[in-house]
């Protein structure tokens, strides 16, 4: 149980190809080891040597890549020992029979280590080196009679396949690889982005808390439902673009009709009123940052006007309008039907912690607010870029 622990913390902590490699490793090791010692037990100690010889090379190895991690490189001088291998057996006159396994067992290892341009060079001179010993050449012993009339067409044929399977394997392999990094990375990226966010939310509702503390201190005589209520609409109109987003396909943008169209539903029902709405916000998408500052903007903007205007005024009216003008955004909120002439200079101004908050969310947009009124109607506008 212990070793199996060990084992799956280092696969799930690795990089696939320097896994492969010490299962690779360990299995040729112990091949290399156990064939050495049959070989020694049948007197052959040409072959006994030269399998210790190698089995402990490739020990050697496996300790090496455990402690440096150098994949490529370890993988390299892995297919030199198996090539070494494979011509000292057959030139030692022994194994004949696997002269036609031979060629072929590299190949796959260049093609899983190697990128696949060099796979393909280093493939194409390993298989020419063995087509010309099969066809004669650096031959110093006598080939198994067997292997004499071996056709070399079969031979070649038979490569091109292993070449074939080769190339798919390396193509299929990466591409699912990248895709799993790709993937992964946006994940990290997404997360580090989610933490921020509700960071700066909380920054938020702290500083918001923070200012009508101060605002106590100074003797502004605030009920402790107001406060509460206030501030509950605070957090679910941040709550509300979290909302949008994980209903969304496209995490990257808050479709602004829906999300306002919601926002001013909550407002309703928490203070109990119908509230006379005209919204205009239809294809207009923003980043969330964005989406949160102008729910910040609308919640305090209704709010004020709900306080300040009677439930049973007859002419309320109010106007939401978030339109695209090339690359800015327009937010205009105008509110017509206000029962008292209001100076807009002296609003603009107003150290409210309402105006105060709907003007650092401009600013933070962007842009600026400016505040004016014509005849019985309050307009407020915003400029900002998308």
């Amino acid at each position: 149980m212990h070793i199996s622990k060990h084992l799956q913390y280092y696969i799930t902590t690795h990089d696939h190809k320097s896994v492969m490699l010490t299962g690779v490793l360990v299995a040729t090791a112990g091949l290399f080891l156990m064939f050495g010692v049959w070989a020694w037990v049948v007197g052959a100690v040409y072959i006994a040597i030269l399998k210790e010889v190698l089995g402990l090379l490739t020990v050697g190895l496996l300790v090496w890549h455990l402690r440096s991690e150098r994949t490529l490189l370890v993988a390299s001088l892995f297919l030199g020992l198996v090539e070494i291998e494979g011509f000292s057996s057959i030139l030692g006159a022994v194994y004949y029979d696997f002269l036609v396994i031979y060629p072929f067992f590299p190949v796959f290892g260049f093609f899983f280590f190697f990128r696949l341009r060099t796979a393909l060079w280093l493939s194409v001179v390993h298989i020419a080196v063995w087509l010309l010993f099969a066809a004669g050449v650096f031959r110093t012993a006598p080939l198994n009679p067997a292997l004499e009339y071996l056709p070399l067409v079969s031979m070649l044929a038979s490569t091109l396949v292993v070449l074939l399977v080769g190339v798919i394997y390396h193509i299929s392999t990466e591409i699912t690889y990248q895709k799993l990094q790709h993937a992964n990375a946006e994940k990290t990226l997404l997360l580090r982005e989610i933490h921020h966010r509700i960071k700066n939310n909380l920054n938020k509702i702290a500083s918001a808390l923070g200012l009508q503390i101060l605002r106590v201190r100074q003797g502004h005589s605030v009920s402790p439902e107001e406060i509460l209520t206030t501030n509950k609409l605070r957090i679910e109109a941040m709550s509300l673009v979290h909302e949008a987003l994980y209903h969304s396909e496209d995490i990257a943008r808050v479709d602004m009709a829906a999300y306002a169209r919601k926002l001013l539903d909550l407002i309703a029902r928490t203070h109990e009123r119908t509230l006379p709405i005209h919204l205009e916000a239809e294809g207009v998408t923003l980043p969330p940052d964005k989406a949160l500052r102008i729910g910040t903007i609308l919640n305090e903007l209704i709010t004020n006007t709900l306080k300040h205007t009677p439930a049973d005024a007859p002419d309320l009216q109010i106007d939401i309008a978030l339109i695209l003008e090339e690359d800015s955004c327009r937010l205009t909120y105008t509110q017509t039907g206000h029962p008292d002439p209001v100076d807009a200079a002296s609003l603009a101004r107003s150290q409210g912690l309402g105006m105060m908050l709907i003007r650092l969310s401009a600013e933070e947009l962007g842009g600026k607010l400016v505040t004016r009124s014509e005849h019985n109607s309050l307009i407020f506008t915003i400029l900002f870029p998308c």
